[in-house]
């Protein structure tokens, strides 16, 4: 069936197509140590591919083809990551934040050149994974005029990490209490953000300095109205913590239909959840219980039996006789026979955490 292009969908197409943006990935990942000792956390496997992949996803979805990412922990890991730009074919400029790391204001501050070419431009994270609508996001952000629209998820986890308090016209009036303003609504920010040159403007005079709180903060008392809100209902996980790693690639495998497609890219699925990736070998021996993951250049041994939730990451070895379940293996990783079965478990070369 032909269908026709109206002029609304042509003037979203054409912002679609000119629209930039800035993949935030500078950070230390702290709380994930010592996961992230050596790798920055947006390059961290989620089943079968980076973290970052997901941000870069969601870009590519919205065909936004002009990626910069800033970099700071580990930063030569990204500058090699990216040097030929992404698998979805998008061109990347890195950020590189030195000496000092900048912060969510100062990373976009520092692209004022790069990120002033559109309007709006995005900001997304590239530690989190979440599914949005840019498309709807870029539309409703262009019709009401704001300076910035921050994407929302009604959550219950909105305590945890600071509500943002929203009226019934769509404004923000409050973002973590800060101000002591109730509204109509409220949610958790998902790290997602569309904004305009025009908050340039209103940026400090430090280098480095966080988005919310030195810039969206005034302007809800400055210009209000000037940050809007945007809810959407998107799987979203922080993955800030060992337990939030984990259970994130269990949703991953177990949810049909995946919730996050890319995390299993180049997988092929068997019976019961099982991902096995073309370029492992799997012990004829051995017992795979879904739902699992079994990355690229990854050896199971005889007599193995893994699973149920589990991912063994690209290039792990799991030597004959092992059992493990609900845990994850980092690529790379050896793991010898213990003495009992390994069970809620992030198994790394040189480290073992618990999870619940």
């Amino acid at each position: 069936m032909m269908t026709t292009m109206t002029g609304a969908d042509a003037e979203i197409k054409k912002a679609l197509d000119d629209t930039r943006a800035l993949v935030l990935a500078a950070g230390f990942g702290t709380r994930l140590r010592p996961i992230t000792e050596d790798i920055p956390k947006p390059l961290l496997p989620v089943v079968a591919r980076p973290l970052i992949e997901q941000a870069l996803a969601i870009l590519n979805a919205a065909e936004i083809k002009n990626v910069a990412i800033n970099a700071y922990y580990h930063a030569e890991s990204l500058v090699e990551a990216f040097a030929k730009g992404t698998r979805f074919g998008q061109k990347v400029t890195i950020s590189h934040e030195k000496p000092n790391i900048l912060g969510t204001g100062g990373a976009i501050k520092k692209l004022e050149d790069f990120l002033s070419a559109s309007d709006p431009f995005i900001v997304c994270n590239g530690d989190t994974l979440s599914k949005p609508d840019l498309r709807q996001l870029i539309d409703e952000h262009k019709r009401s005029g704001a300076m910035a629209t921050m994407m929302l998820r009604r959550d219950r986890r909105a305590l945890r990490f600071g509500t943002v308090q929203v009226d019934g016209e769509g404004a923000v009036v409050d973002i973590a209490g800060r101000l002591k303003r109730r509204g109509e609504n409220e949610g958790l920010f998902i790290g997602v953000h569309a904004i305009s040159p025009e908050i340039f403007q209103h940026m400090p005079a430090e280098e480095s300095f966080c988005i919310n709180a030195d810039v969206y903060l005034p302007l809800l008392t400055q210009s209000p109205g000037s940050v809007r809100a945007v809810f959407t209902d998107t799987p979203f996980f922080d993955l800030g913590t060992p337990d939030d790693y984990a259970a994130a690639q269990f949703v991953a495998m177990e949810q049909k239909p995946c919730p996050f497609p890319g995390t299993i890219f180049g997988m092929i699925e068997g019976p019961q959840g099982v991902f096995v990736s073309q370029r492992a070998h799997v012990d004829r021996s051995a017992t795979l219980n879904g739902p699992c993951a079994v990355c690229d250049g990854a050896i199971i041994e005889k007599n193995v039996e893994i699973g149920p939730e589990i991912v063994i990451g690209a290039q792990a070895r799991i030597k004959e006789g092992c059992r493990i379940a609900r845990s994850i293996v980092m690529p790379r990783c050896v793991v010898e026979k213990p003495k009992r079965k390994l069970w809620r478990r992030i198994i790394g070369s040189d480290f073992v955490l618990p999870i619940d």
